[in-house]
């Protein structure tokens, strides 16, 4: 089956979109607030999010919001080494198990953070934000 020139342009703008996940894109941190300062390294791969809540009194209001994203990867060396280029002006602090980036990204208010660690198996994006700025 042959298609004409102007058939092929609209099959390719309508499916391209669809394509764009399979070809392995970074993957998207669905639910952040930093989503634009928090880069993922381009061959992690989502396993799972979790979040919680902050008081700084029981059955207080809350005080910060957070949500972690957790990736696996190939190669530790190279995500460490991604990060440490991505993040420059991040802290890094290394520990046995991990390696911890901590930076405060554009615009976040007093107390809010965003963290990057690099476990053996694991990739953990975190973001610790005031209440009422995630959407849903």
């Amino acid at each position: 089956m042959q298609l004409a020139p102007s058939r092929l342009a609209v099959l390719i703008t309508l499916l391209g979109p669809l394509a764009l996940p399979a070809c392995g894109g970074a993957p998207k941190l669905d639910g952040a607030v930093y989503a634009a300062q928090i880069p993922v390294y381009p061959n992690a791969k989502l396993r799972d999010v979790g979040g919680g809540n902050y008081y700084e009194n029981i059955g207080g209001p809350i005080t910060f919001e957070s949500k972690s994203w957790f990736f696996g990867f190939d190669d530790r060396q190279q995500v460490v080494a991604f990060y440490q280029q991505q993040l420059p002006n991040a802290a890094r602090e290394d520990e046995e198990d991990e390696v911890r980036f901590k930076f405060t990204p554009t615009g976040a208010e007093d107390g809010e953070d965003v963290s990057v660690v690099v476990r053996k198996d694991e990739l953990q994006i975190s973001e610790v934000v005031k209440p009422g700025k995630r959407k849903a």
